[in-house]
């Protein structure tokens, strides 16, 4: 299921589980050891494909660089981005709920909608708001 055209920035739609298996196949195949717990930012066009990424070490981010990570986020010409935290268990964190909630709340000004949080384990995924 794709985001409704002329949705608001910032709001989340889920989608299919296919779509995130895939997500997680370009995670996996693109992360390495030292990635574990870090935050990557997909950056996706239209038809909700990645076209680009950024990758931050895994470290807990407070308010101003979240706020600089919304800002980068804000800057890029991409409709909409999902997150994903590398964690070879596939489990989220207390730490990873925490990273989405900050996000969702400072993504509801921005441009691209923020499609979702996904933690991606070496066989399986969980995300925040769609299938698992």
């Amino acid at each position: 299921m794709l985001a409704r055209a002329g949705s608001r920035a910032g709001q989340t739609h889920a989608m299919e589980k296919g779509w995130y298996d895939g997500i997680a196949e370009g995670v996996r195949l693109q992360s390495t050891a030292d990635d574990e717990g870090g935050t990557w930012v997909l950056f996706l066009d239209e038809e909700r494909r990645p076209v680009n990424a950024m990758a931050l070490p895994a470290e807990e981010l407070g308010p101003l660089e979240l706020d600089g990570l919304v800002e980068v986020v804000d800057g890029v010409d991409a409709p909409a981005v999902i997150v994903a935290v590398p964690r070879s268990d596939g489990r989220p964190r207390a730490e990873d709920w925490r990273l989405w909630e900050e996000l969702r709340a400072r993504m509801s000004v921005a441009r691209p909608e923020l499609i979702d949080l996904v933690v991606v384990g070496e066989l399986s995924w969980w995300a925040a708001v769609g299938a698992s």
